[in-house]
């Protein structure tokens, strides 16, 4: 595993996306329970790779100059259709497969009922994405 300085914003990207090439889960080390919390989000994953989620610890600083950067940095560099990331309880997601903002609803959504539960905050909201995201060209999935 790649560990960069949490500052080195493009350094935490290229880490981030070098990563989900093999993976669809990236847990920052120093993530408290990192791995179980990897081996559940892998039980909820779809297995065609279409949703990575990324999860960095709460006191990252990213040195990022707008809220969404990291994010949108991560999604135009995998292969993934969707990214959920996870700053702390902070989530924030980004898709193609579905309409962008409905995808950051999902997860602001999901991060406000979770109550600071990052690991349900994140099932929930994979769960909803894979709802919301069609099936096949011109199906809807719910």
């Amino acid at each position: 595993m790649i560990i960069v300085a949490a500052s080195d914003l493009s350094g935490v990207t290229d880490a981030v996306a070098g990563a989900l090439q093999s993976s669809d889960v990236y847990i920052a080390p120093g993530v408290k329970g990192g791995d179980a919390l990897a081996s559940t989000l892998t039980g909820v994953l779809p297995a065609d790779g279409s949703i990575a989620v990324v999860v960095l610890p709460a006191d990252a600083d990213l040195g990022a100059v707008y809220d969404l950067e990291l994010l949108t940095r991560i999604t135009e560099k995998v292969s993934q259709k969707t990214v959920v990331l996870a700053v702390g309880d902070d989530l924030q997601a980004a898709s193609t497969a579905i309409d962008s903002d409905d995808a950051l609803f999902i997860a602001n959504t999901n991060e406000a009922a979770a109550g600071g539960d990052t690991q349900t905050a994140l099932v929930e909201t994979v769960q909803q994405i894979v709802e919301e995201t069609p099936s096949s060209p011109g199906g809807g999935g719910g």
